[in-house]
């Protein structure tokens, strides 16, 4: 009984050992992010933004202010003015599809909450949206 203790406690440590071995130089293995500095959201020009599409908020503590941050760049006014979307699996339940459809314009953007699409009060509008984007579910 003794001989499988200590061959165990020397399995253990052998085995203990070789992690840290192992593990020496990836403390950011699974990435390094962190929460953006006050110097990182300046740095972006997000702040003196004044127009362009919502990208986010920032809520600066010392003087109790939200400032919001705004991205303008040419990426999001270039894009074609036709009916887009993306399809993609729904992060809470796997085996159920999820669809995002949004129209882009070169002019305006704007965002809006209508509701879920799961709420029965919202068939005709989901109806009307699968028509006007030739979209069916199968």
């Amino acid at each position: 009984m003794g001989g499988s203790f200590a061959s165990g406690a020397l399995f253990f440590l052998l085995n203990l050992a070789h992690t840290k071995a192992l593990s020496k130089n990836t403390e950011d293995l699974h990435g390094s992010a962190r929460w953006a500095t006050k110097a990182d959201i300046e740095g972006t020009n997000l702040i003196q933004a004044k127009q362009g599409v919502y990208v986010g908020g920032w809520h600066e503590r010392s003087i109790k202010h939200l400032h919001y941050l705004r991205h303008n760049g040419p990426e999001h006014r270039n894009h074609p003015t036709q009916p887009d979307g993306i399809r993609y699996r729904s992060r809470h339940a796997p085996e159920r599809t999820a669809y995002a459809i949004y129209t882009r314009s070169p002019a305006t953007f704007s965002v809006s909450s209508m509701g879920s699409f799961t709420d029965p009060a919202n068939e005709d509008l989901f109806k009307l949206i699968l028509k006007t984007y030739k979209l069916a579910f199968i």
